[in-house]
């Protein structure tokens, strides 16, 4: 169970990363004096920063995970 609540933490961390990355895109394309250079550098922070939160977003949802386990086991 400890395993499907990293990955959960993981994989929506990842989404939200991915959504919060296409809304700067969109507006950022939007923008008057727009150069696809802008979006080079985008896509480069986007490579780097995505696997750093998906890890921080598991260890986040098993900590929470444990948590809430440890709550639970000593109300008993």
């Amino acid at each position: 169970m400890k395993f499907l609540a990293s990955l959960a933490g993981a994989i929506a961390s990842g989404v939200i990363c991915f959504i919060i990355f296409s809304l700067v895109s969109k507006y950022q394309i939007a923008q008057v004096g727009y150069t696809p250079d802008q979006s080079d550098k985008l896509i480069d922070i986007f490579i780097v920063v995505v696997p750093l939160v998906v890890l921080a977003g598991g260890w986040l949802s098993l900590r929470m995970y444990k948590k809430h386990l440890t709550k639970r086991s000593s109300g008993r």
